[in-house]
């Protein structure tokens, strides 16, 4: 029986233009920038006393809680078990959204992660579509692998870490390169092993996770009733095989990126990617099912949500660390925000991390600035029937995740993510 394969977005995420009267000068400012944020010596993860627990990079002790105290400690052990381990490293970046100029694409672009990283950036998240990277024929585009690789190698300078999403599906939208690529036909493997093959080639320390499909339950929600077995099984199969793979950094986890919500209970129907996975790797945008703006407040009951409901699907197993691969808030009051309601949100996210540092140890935030239309035109196709109902809302609040005005004029919230960086420099 043919599966089904969903809509074309083509370039979903493709470049804006730049600023040419920075071409000339952008690499050289770009490279001695990014040599300065790296010279600073050792990439320690934990370092000093702890706010709460150690988190999943530390070393022994790994966690103040359960480690408890040496039999020598003295007096005051049970004290000092509770403060002498490691501050769990919480790595925060802003994505390299370009602004709007008439520069061209890959100059913006790097104008855009100069921008990002000379701002105190230690993590960047980036997407790439399955067929993106491979062709109608199942052959390997060699130009896209390399401007990945690029994107890497940025990173990898800049001494950040990186969420890499290969997007075997990209929210409900199908990525997979061949109509004919059913996803319960073992060609569909063999060609999915070889696409991660080549990502996981081009990677290095740099990469911390590694997710496979973006917002992935989306596209669960979205298929026909009789397919999301064959499906659900299929992204296991990719699951498990990176996991496994020769290819891939030793620190780096492996998961399948869901939405932050659209997964909880044990009962879930995809309880069994989250048990079999080394990292929880989620996009976090916080819209009601109207696509309103939930208020604010919301952020920390939604992240204390995350992390019940992974340890009622872990069943006991350990408890995972939980990438936030993409978090935005829009300031469109369209959608019932506003650039105050955005600067509010993210006070209230960097707060709520101070004490949940060993949960959450990366954190994507989306993005420099506002998007052009045509990516907020294609944000609303890949949302597929969540957006039926209320499109022009969806491209209002995606227009609007940016810190930055297309053209570059700093939102309030802008300070509050500078501020929360600085924060979580160190370890």
């Amino acid at each position: 029986m043919a599966d089904y394969d969903g809509a074309k977005l083509g370039e979903g995420w493709g470049r804006l233009p730049g600023m040419r009267r920075l071409r000339s000068s952008c690499w050289l400012v770009l490279s001695v920038t990014l040599a300065c944020v790296s010279c600073n010596g050792s990439d320690a993860e934990v370092v000093g006393k702890p706010e709460q627990d150690a988190g999943f990079d530390a070393q022994v002790p790994l966690d103040a809680a359960t480690d408890g105290a040496a039999p020598d400690a003295g007096a005051d052990a049970a004290r000092d078990a509770a403060t002498d381990a490691p501050i769990a490293a919480v790595r925060i970046g802003v994505e390299p959204e370009p602004r709007e100029s008439d520069e061209e694409p890959d100059t913006a672009l790097q104008v855009a992660q100069l921008e990002s990283f000379s701002a105190g950036s230690r993590a960047v998240s980036v997407d790439v579509r399955w067929d993106e990277l491979v062709n109608d024929q199942l052959e390997l585009r060699a130009d896209r692998l390399a401007a990945l690789a690029t994107r890497i190698q940025v990173a990898r300078n800049a001494g950040a870490k990186l969420s890499l999403c290969l997007a075997l599906v990209e929210r409900a939208v199908d990525a997979r390169p061949a109509n004919g690529l059913a996803w319960n036909a073992s060609g569909m493997q063999s060609a999915a092993r070889r696409v991660v093959d080549a990502v996981l080639e081009l990677t290095g320390d740099e990469l911390r996770f590694f997710s496979v499909g973006l917002e992935s339950d989306r596209y669960f929600r979205a298929l026909p009733q009789f397919l999301r077995g064959s499906f659900v099984d299929a992204m296991r199969g990719v699951l498990e095989y990176a996991r496994a793979h020769p290819a891939l950094p030793p620190m780096a986890k492996v998961g399948i990126g869901v939405t932050a919500d659209g997964w909880s209970g044990a009962s879930s129907s995809f309880a069994s990617w989250i048990q079999n996975s080394d990292a929880l790797i989620v996009s976090y945008i916080p819209l009601d099912e109207d696509l309103m703006a939930e208020p604010p407040s919301v952020v920390v009951a939604d992240l204390d949500a995350m992390y019940d409901n992974l340890v009622e699907i872990r069943g006991g197993a350990p408890i995972v660390p939980i990438a936030i691969h993409r978090v935005g808030y829009p300031s469109a009051g369209s959608v019932s925000a506003s650039e105050e309601q955005q600067r509010t949100f993210y006070s209230a996210l960097f707060q709520a991390l101070q004490g949940r540092r060993g949960r959450f140890p990366f954190v994507g935030v989306y993005g420099l600035n506002d998007p052009d239309p045509q990516r907020c035109a294609d944000f609303r196709l890949t949302l597929g029937g969540d957006a039926l109902s209320h499109p022009e809302r969806a491209e209002a609040a995606y227009c609007s995740l940016g810190l930055h005005s297309r053209l570059g004029v700093a939102k309030p919230a802008w300070s509050e993510v500078l501020a929360g960086m600085a924060t979580f420099a160190s370890p």
